[in-house]
């Protein structure tokens, strides 16, 4: 029977009672994942994209009550903005869409 590799306990930093209370406290996410500001986009990406027309949004700290205005229609997080486009998170002053594999951001 072989041992088990040793695994380091984790350092405090790593456990949540010594993590700093923070109302902006997310899970880091991977560069590879993070949202692309629309206007750092190659050309020739941003002529790729579906042409989007927002309209306005409400923002809420409740997840299910935000609403961005989308050639005029009323969507949430998780709704088709597009054909391809999802609308992942709708943020205090920008939305972030999914479009294939390009995670990208949109002020409004």
């Amino acid at each position: 029977r072989r041992a088990a590799p040793a695994v380091p306990a984790p350092g405090p930093a790593a456990t949540p009672a010594n993590m700093p209370a923070t109302a902006d406290a997310r899970p880091t996410t991977p560069a590879a994942e993070r949202a692309i500001p629309i206007e750092q986009l190659s050309a020739e990406q941003r002529r790729g994209l579906p042409q989007l027309t927002i309209g306005g949004a409400i923002y809420s700290d409740q997840p299910a009550a935000r609403m961005l205005l989308v050639g005029g229609q009323l969507l949430h997080e998780g709704d088709t903005a597009a054909p391809g486009v999802t609308l992942e998170r709708i943020g205090p002053r920008s939305a972030v869409l999914r479009w294939r594999t390009l995670r990208y951001e949109v002020p409004y």
